[in-house]
Formats: C-alpha cells, sequence, structure tokens
C-alpha cells in the first residue's frame, strides 16, 4: 500500500457541485489508481430491486408509482453499503450524495455515532455556460449495468470498458440542462449552509479551465 493509499484509508468523501462539474470522472480515476469505492444510488436501487431485497421490493413499488424515495428509506440503503466498506478499511466517494438535508442529517448522525470523523466534503464549482457545453457534449455506455461517461473529446462510438454503443441521455438537452442549474442555488445553499453549521470540513475545488489530470493532481494534493 502507498503513502496516499494509506492516507486515505476509510476516509469518506462526498462529491457536491452542479451536473456537468466531473464528479463522476472524477471519482472513476480515483477509483481505479488509488482504490477508492464509489456509491452510486442508482445504481444500488437498481441491485436491490433487482434482487427483489425487502428495500427492493418498497423502492421498486415507489418507482412504479413515480414517487420520490424518502430519505430515510434511502439512507438506510446507503448506510448498508457503506457501513460494509468501513469495516473492510476501504476508501469511500459518495458521487452526489446525500441529496438533501435530511440525507446529510442522517449520514453525520450515524458516522457521529460510530465515531467515524474522516467525512469531508469536496465543493466542486464550475461556470453554467461551461457545463452546458460539456453536458450538450457528453456521450454514455448504453449498457445499464455500466453507464460508463465520455465527455465530448472522446470520439469513440462504443464503451471501452463494457463495448456497448454510446449515446446521448434524453436530458441532456440545453432546455432541460438550464432548468437543472436554475434550481442548483437552493439546493446547493441549504446543504452548504448545514454542512458549516455541523462544522464538516469542506474543500474547494474550482475545476474552470482544469484539464482531468490537473484536477486529479489538486484533489490528490488535498490529501
Amino acid at each position: 500500500m502507498n503513502q496516499v493509499q494509506q492516507q486515505t484509508s476509510s476516509v469518506i468523501f462526498s462529491f457536491f457541485g452542479p451536473p456537468g462539474s466531473g464528479k463522476g470522472t472524477l471519482a472513476e480515476r480515483l477509483r481505479v489508481e488509488l482504490g477508492f469505492e464509489i456509491l452510486s444510488t442508482g445504481n444500488l436501487c437498481r441491485f436491490h430491486i433487482a434482487q427483489q431485497t425487502p428495500l427492493g421490493k418498497q423502492l421498486e413499488e415507489l418507482v412504479h408509482k413515480g414517487h420520490l424515495i424518502p430519505d430515510a428509506l434511502m439512507f438506510s440503503m446507503v448506510k448498508a453499503w457503506l457501513d460494509e466498506r468501513l469495516s473492510k478499511g476501504k476508501p469511500v466517494i459518495l458521487d452526489g450524495f446525500p441529496r438533501t438535508p435530511g440525507q446529510a442529517t442522517a449520514l453525520i448522525e450515524h458516522l457521529n455515532k460510530t465515531r467515524h470523523n474522516h467525512f469531508r466534503v469536496v465543493f466542486i464549482e464550475l461556470a453554467d455556460e461551461e457545463i452546458i457545453k460539456r453536458l450538450l457534449g457528453r456521450k454514455v455506455c448504453s449498457n445499464k449495468d455500466c453507464q460508463a461517461i465520455y465527455s465530448a473529446i472522446h470520439t469513440g462510438v462504443t464503451c471501452e470498458q463494457c463495448g456497448a454503443p454510446l449515446v446521448r441521455r434524453v436530458d441532456d438537452k440545453e432546455e432541460v440542462i438550464r432548468e437543472r442549474l436554475r434550481l442548483y442555488p437552493a439546493y446547493k445553499e441549504s446543504l452548504l449552509t448545514m454542512y458549516r453549521n455541523l462544522a464538516v470540513r469542506i474543500e474547494e475545488l474550482d475545476v474552470a479551465g482544469m484539464s482531468m489530470d490537473e484536477v486529479f493532481g489538486t484533489f490528490k494534493a488535498m490529501l
């Protein structure tokens, strides 16, 4: 185990930022190069539904009715996943979780109870126009079990991980992106205010004009 891996053992980072800011791309590189485990709540929901676990049956009913997943149910699922990884000494990235003050409160209360004090929030910043440009050029793997993301500079038409065709997301349209960005500031401020009130450590990472190599290097320096 190298020095960086020793420093990150059992640390939890919550990646927080606007859509298209590069959270998932950075998380994937950290998984490959530094051994981080990545939480994807979407993949976790799909797993429980496919396995028809007690949680999965509740989730399936909610999804079929078009209802939002309650914070308590979402955190119950995340807690089991997180505790298993931490018990093995794995460093963890929560990609886009928690999404609400309720989820964040539940997470921090749980970490306090378990006396896990290595939780940090990475707040990724990027200007709206750059986000729109990125998302309009983004491609994703069409394989629902993969869902790898590729930026506009990727010229291939198939996924490098599983070979499935690359497609555009149905919601990667300019009017949809602008609406998501319009709603983002209120969501951002509610979470950041709560984190500050609870004295949670927040690292700010402005990725404007940075290549992924530069973003990765800056993040490693934070460690």
